[in-house]
């Protein structure tokens, strides 16, 4: 009979997750322990969601489109109803009014929306950021 003992280990190593960076793992650092302590939990001890909208995870590009910069295009890690999430290299400041179309493929036909940038972290000492951007309503006709 075969011996078995190395299957799990091998196993285990196919399931475990590919390691990032530490600064792609640090979202935003608490800013006192206090905070730290005042969020909710529910009974398993994580964290509650207290969002809007469910954001889900995603690996594809979006195009970002600001007036006083050239298209950019970007790789987006969330998404939800109300918004997206991206890194970009290029620095936008917080409240920055944009354009976002995504998923974007060049040569494909693009859907842009308006979205302001609510969240800014930096990452890699400041060589990339991280981008919460909610999407905001165009004004209507008239």
């Amino acid at each position: 009979m075969a011996d078995l003992s190395d299957a799990p280990a091998a196993a285990t190593a196919v399931l475990q997750p590919a390691m990032q960076p530490v600064a792609a793992q640090i979202a935003s650092p608490v800013a006192t322990p206090e905070a730290a302590e005042s969020r909710s939990v529910d009974a398993n001890g994580r964290p509650v969601n207290r969002r809007r909208h469910v954001r889900i995870r995603v690996n594809f590009n979006a195009c970002v489109r600001h007036p006083s910069q050239p298209d950019e295009i970007v790789e987006c890690e969330n998404i939800s109803k109300g918004g997206i999430g991206f890194h970009s290299v290029q620095k936008y400041e917080l409240g920055t009014m944009m354009e976002i179309a995504a998923p974007f493929s060049p040569g494909e036909t693009a859907l842009f929306v308006r979205g302001q940038i609510k969240r800014v972290a930096a990452l890699s000492g400041g060589q990339v950021f991280r981008y919460g951007v909610e999407y905001v309503k165009s004004p209507g006709p008239g």
